[in-house]
């Protein structure tokens, strides 16, 4: 999987560099009244794909690290509880004197009959 994800980045990173090519030109993007911001189009994408990835990349960090100290929370847990688990005497086994029975097969009349 690790493959395909990296020549997927290759690929969109050759397609950003190919517009960044054709479109480096600068653009004005007016914020309130006063303000305005001259900077080149290529630089607007890229910082504006940033800013909506952030808020999804933060919260996907917090939510494998909690993951992660759960798993390893339950991993202690399951070790402390293993060594009284082998404390314990193994059940006997069970032995038969005979064979138990063998089924006998039944005989269903046919519908209707």
């Amino acid at each position: 999987m690790r493959p395909i994800r990296t020549l997927l980045t290759l690929a969109l990173l050759l397609l950003f560099i190919l517009f960044a090519a054709a479109n480096w030109t600068p653009v004005t993007v007016k914020l309130w009244p006063p303000y305005e911001l001259v900077m080149k189009l290529p630089v607007l994408v890229l910082a504006a794909a940033l800013a909506g990835w952030l808020p999804a990349g933060v919260a996907h960090a917090v939510a494998r690290w909690r993951w992660r100290r759960r798993l390893e929370r339950t991993e202690r847990e399951l070790e402390a509880a293993r060594p009284a688990a082998a404390a314990e005497p193994p059940a006997p086994e069970r032995t038969y004197e005979a064979e138990p029975p063998q089924a006998q097969p039944m005989v269903v009349p046919p519908a209707g009959a």
